[in-house]
């Protein structure tokens, strides 16, 4: 998260943009970021596809794929 928080406001910086259009942008990835970080968005799209949960690396990797 941190190389794209750098990426999006060193693009702010080095471009003419609305100063709130790098705000809204990193907004959106810290709000993504806090909800698909939360154990139990994870668990809930592990029942939906119905994985195994024995193998205690398995919501690790999930979590991984959607961030």
């Amino acid at each position: 998260m941190v190389t794209i928080t750098a990426i999006i406001t060193g693009y702010g910086l080095s471009h003419v943009l609305p100063w709130w259009l790098p705000v809204i942008a990193w907004l959106f990835i810290c709000g993504t970021h806090l909800i698909l970080d939360r154990r139990g968005f994870t668990l809930r799209w592990m029942r939906l596809v119905r994985a195994s949960p024995e193998h205690p690396w398995l919501p690790i990797v999930v979590d991984q794929i959607f961030t």
